[in-house]
């Protein structure tokens, strides 16, 4: 048979213990028991009391046991001693003083029991330090969090799930956002959520936060809203649901912020983008780049789309095609157009510098680092990364860059602080990107996210008819106050019918020169395509390379073979490194090294 007993019976039972038994059980006790009479003198203290307070064995004996508590004395009067029982004990919180002057918070139990037949007060007293300084601690994040929420530029809130969204708690951002106050919507019941919205958003707002609901997923909206004064406003919603385990929306917290004056700024510039829809084709050129072809034209679209959106951007196209200029214009039709534009080739970094180029580094990161320096990302941010020959980037930089603009953010090289980069990323290269997913060079994750509006550049062979049209830009561009005339019919003819390799670059080039030198030679933009590379072309090599001495012929034969590769690849940079079988970033150094200018050609 099992006797159960309440907490008073408990403390009268133990009470009544024998001297040995009850000084058995006390020093089993982590906390602190004090047994002193009723003058005040320490008859007992067990071993927790002396190890704690840090006493030697027995001094603690004959102390008075003011000198542990204070005041105990006073507060404890002869009529209080004389009440104290097991049943009515005297609770409080105080302090207990250690060897060394400590003073520990305690909460304390004083009750009167009978000690080697003497009438006693017995004390059991709990270190609470920990306690304190949780709640201390808590406290101190409650302060935070109401001064973060009392200074957000918004309106941070709890709502209740229902048409009305009935609001549990709303921080002080909400009357320069509405201009009603918080208590005007919790207690009074002034005004609801559902209120101040637009009449022509509720519902589709209500259907839409009801279906990502449904899916436990958070969701981000943009509506608007009408304030005490009658102001419209636009809004940014962002919002997530709170569950029961049963899966049951209990309630909704997010936060609101005002963005009327963004959203005015993207109608304007739709409306821009409208009035250039309606001027680009009775135009020849668009945001600097020539062209009236059907081809020309469909890019000219896909770029005023690109711009008005927020998605990531490949641009497809060979060497030469003007990549960096559509990506260029895509920015400076865009909201982003007041950020940085950041271009980046990145197979002309090399591989031991491509991290800290991206992402930064702090001083003192690695030999060399005498200061801070931004990356790429920090001076994109807000603004626009452009990835030229995006497919040299190597996996693991790819994983980086996919978690600093999913949201992740990045740390610099030797940095502690995680960043967070706002950054649109148009990338471009001269491949495939699918191609090069297939063959493992690029993660498929990654291309997901870059590849969301892709972008063709036609080459200038199959824009024949925008070629008199770039002639005369480039005639004007570089000839300044000269009067440099129409190129004659019969070089047109032979500049109509040329493969232009090169492509706008090459074009370019030509010019340059026919201005410069007042001739037009396409032979020197393929230097091998002279009557004396045909099939002696390797021996003529050859035989001059045997006038040199033996690291100036390798040297002089080292130049050949790559301008040769680069000739039957048609100065497709990527496709001559695998034909010669070296790395991208190799032939870029070896073409530097030989002075093998492409820009120059």
């Amino acid at each position: 048979m099992h006797t159960t007993y309440k907490a008073s019976d408990m403390d009268a039972r133990i009470l009544s213990w024998g001297h040995h038994e009850l000084e058995a059980f006390i020093d089993l006790i982590d906390d602190y028991i004090l047994i002193f009479d009723p003058a005040g003198l320490i008859r007992y203290a067990n071993p927790a009391a002396y190890h704690r307070l840090g006493y030697a064995f027995p001094s603690l004996v004959s102390m008075p046991i003011e000198c542990l508590f204070p005041d105990l004395l006073t507060d404890l009067t002869e009529e209080r001693f004389a009440a104290l029982t097991a049943d009515k004990p005297i609770l409080d919180t105080r302090r207990i003083i250690a060897r060394d002057g400590k003073a520990i918070p305690v909460e304390s139990k004083f009750c009167r029991g009978t000690w080697q037949g003497q009438s006693v007060c017995i004390s059991l007293s709990r270190d609470i330090s920990k306690r304190i300084d949780v709640e201390q601690a808590l406290s101190e994040s409650e302060r935070r969090l109401s001064t973060l929420m009392s200074n957000l530029p918004g309106m941070a809130y709890r709502c209740q799930n229902n048409p009305d969204w009935t609001m549990e708690f709303v921080s002080k951002g909400c009357l320069e956002l509405t201009g009603y106050r918080p208590d005007e919507f919790i207690d009074d019941r002034v005004v609801s959520w559902n209120d101040l919205m637009h009449p022509e958003d509720r519902r589709w707002v209500y259907k839409k936060v009801q279906e990502t609901l449904s899916r436990q997923e958070f969701f981000r909206l943009v509506f608007r809203i009408t304030t005490r004064n009658g102001e419209e406003k636009w809004v940014w919603e962002q919002g997530v649901g709170v569950y029961d385990p049963q899966g049951n929306v209990l309630a909704l917290e997010g936060f609101i912020t005002d963005v009327t004056e963004h959203q005015r700024a993207r109608e304007q510039l739709h409306s821009e983008n409208i009035l250039l829809r309606s001027s680009m084709k009775n135009s020849y050129k668009f945001c600097g780049i020539v062209g009236r072809s059907k081809a020309m034209q469909k890019v000219f679209e896909m770029i005023m789309r690109a711009a008005e959106s927020r998605a990531n951007v490949i641009i497809y196209g060979e060497s030469g095609t003007g990549k960096e200029l559509t990506a260029r214009a895509i920015h400076d039709l865009s909201e982003r157009r007041n950020g940085r534009f950041v271009p980046v080739n990145c197979g002309a970094i090399p591989e031991n510098l491509i991290e800290s180029e991206f992402f930064g580094y702090k001083k003192g990161a690695f030999s060399g680092a005498l200061g801070d320096k931004p990356g790429f990302l920090d001076l994109a941010d807000g603004g626009t990364l452009f990835l030229d020959e995006v497919g040299e980037i190597d996996a693991n930089l790819q994983v980086k860059l996919l978690r600093a603009i999913e949201g992740s953010g990045y740390t610099p090289v030797g940095g502690r602080r995680v960043r967070h980069p706002d950054v649109r990323i148009i990338a471009a290269t001269h491949t495939h990107l699918k191609e090069l997913v297939d063959k493992h060079r690029i993660r498929e994750d990654f291309f997901y996210r870059i590849h969301v509006i892709p972008i063709t550049i036609p080459p200038l062979r199959e824009r024949k008819e925008d070629l008199p049209l770039l002639i005369l830009h480039f005639l004007k561009t570089f000839g300044g106050d000269k009067d440099i005339g129409m190129i004659p019919q019969h070089i047109m003819r032979v500049m109509s019918n040329y493969d232009w390799p090169g492509n706008i670059r090459e074009l370019q080039n030509v010019l340059h020169r026919y201005i410069t030198l007042n001739k037009i030679d396409l032979n020197q933009t393929q230097p091998l395509r002279s009557a004396n590379r045909d099939q002696n072309g390797a021996g003529l090599s050859l035989q001059r390379a045997s006038t040199y001495s033996l690291p100036a012929a390798l040297d002089y034969m080292e130049k050949q073979l790559i301008l040769t590769a680069l000739e039957r690849q048609r100065w497709h940079r990527g496709r001559c490194a695998r034909a010669l079988g070296v790395s991208y970033r190799t032939l870029l150094r070896k073409m530097k090294q030989h002075n093998i200018d492409w820009h120059n050609l």
